[in-house]
């Protein structure tokens, strides 16, 4: 279990990117990094940089226990170190994680622990929609999932026992331990199987348990993700769950035919899934946009003033403009009149958002209207509605208000993180 808080972003606030000032320095080395292991000496040579992952709840969910969990969730602090060759990057991620949770194939309800890391496929201050790309303007998703591969029920009352974590059968998780791979324990007088046979089994259901799962995908926003061919979204990454946190690393060539990440600076966000809240799909912590500088960040002065810019409102004027012009329809911080998903909460707006883009959603609503939220999430108002083959939002523009109106609006959105 993480811990969590609500975040529901939404399609008005469509095009999001990281509002603080975290940014990643690799540390260039030499050596190969492709199968570098979780706890190689050689990350302790890398800064460590904090970045927070905010819950994400891109559409209600069907599954309640879920999407409760999320709603009462706090943000996931995310250490991150990383290391670039002249052919590689490799990231280090850390965060807490309460339980151990392995996904099976037998049952429906039962999730996996996961993260995911995310580049845009062209590098430029056009950062794509965070929650994977939008139309024109795709995101690449390289995700890895622990335990994918079992076959049946994965218990909870789990010991190690030789490298591997032996678990008694049925449960959802287990408390903080060490484990870097997962052994199933199996009922032998329930098996008509015996010394050589019973061993062959047994290595059978090890490697079963033990299977990767890790794809890539491009997408252009949700509903639109395609995997991709190992050869042409190759990447490698571990997984280690230890004291509490897991550790994971993901390694991939700075150049290939998906994307080119040999630039002096790098967008990448952050994602990661927490099984026992039954975290999948959309059910996850998300972070935005976090520059990773490879070179001189002044060679991408545009991009970097998007990722670190200041709001110049005033917040206390900025709370009562937004509650007096998006109120009625938005929830956000403690202004709660609205009717549930009548438009997208806002309430941690500012811990994903560039103030580029809040600023832009106010005055140009439908300059990005990202595809697959639920459009009739309200009954009673469409999300947004397809105008001549075109996409528009069904929140009007704002751009009557003053300027000194909007900057302080601007402020007061990107204050709730």
């Amino acid at each position: 279990m993480m811990r969590k808080t609500l975040l529901t972003t939404g399609l008005i606030f469509a095009a999001l990117s990281l509002a603080h000032a975290e940014s990643i320095a690799p540390k260039k080395v030499s050596e190969q990094l492709v199968g570098i292991a979780v706890d190689a000496p050689l990350w302790d040579k890398a800064q460590a940089s904090e970045v927070t992952l905010y819950p994400q709840l891109t559409t209600v969910s069907l599954d309640l226990d879920g999407q409760k969990a999320m709603q009462e969730g706090e943000p996931l602090p995310m250490t991150v170190r990383a290391l670039v060759s002249d052919t590689h990057l490799a990231l280090h991620m850390s965060w807490p994680d309460e339980t151990l949770s392995v996904a099976g194939m037998d049952e429906t309800n039962r999730y996996g622990d996961a993260f995911a890391v995310q580049f845009p496929q062209r590098i430029s201050a056009d950062l794509p929609y965070i929650g994977m790309g939008h139309a024109g303007n795709p995101a690449i998703i390289h995700l890895k999932r622990y335990g994918q591969g079992v076959a049946q029920p994965m218990p909870s009352n789990c010991r190690e026992e030789e490298g591997a974590l032996i678990c008694s059968r049925y449960g959802a998780g287990q408390k903080a331990g060490s484990v870097e791979s997962v052994a199933l324990t199996l009922d032998a007088p329930n098996l008509n199987l015996y010394n050589e046979e019973l061993a062959a089994y047994q290595k059978l259901q090890r490697a079963r348990v033990d299977a990767d799962y890790q794809r890539t995908f491009v997408a252009e926003g949700f509903g639109t993700t395609t995997e991709l061919r190992k050869q042409n979204g190759a990447f490698y990454s571990s997984m280690r769950y230890e004291d509490g946190h897991w550790n994971a690393v993901l390694v991939r060539s700075l150049k290939d035919d998906l994307v080119n990440l040999d630039r002096a600076v790098v967008p990448v966000a952050l994602a990661a899934w927490d099984g026992d809240q039954a975290g999948r799909d959309g059910i996850k912590w998300l972070s935005g946009w976090t520059p990773v500088v490879l070179g001189e960040a002044s060679r991408e002065a545009k991009l970097m003033a998007i990722l670190n810019e200041e709001p110049t409102g005033d917040i206390e004027r900025g709370e009562a403009t937004a509650v007096a012009n998006c109120a009625s329809c938005h929830r956000f911080g403690e202004h709660r009149m609205a009717m549930e998903m009548m438009a997208p909460d806002l309430s941690w707006i500012g811990g994903q958002a560039t103030l580029e883009y809040i600023r832009e959603s106010i005055l140009e609503p439908h300059a990005v209207v990202v595809t697959g939220y639920n459009q009739h999430a309200h009954r009673a108002t469409p999300w947004y509605n397809e105008v001549e083959g075109q996409l528009r939002s069904t929140m009007p523009a704002f751009d009557f208000l003053p300027e000194s109106d909007i900057e302080d609006m601007v402020a007061y959105f990107h204050s709730l993180k």
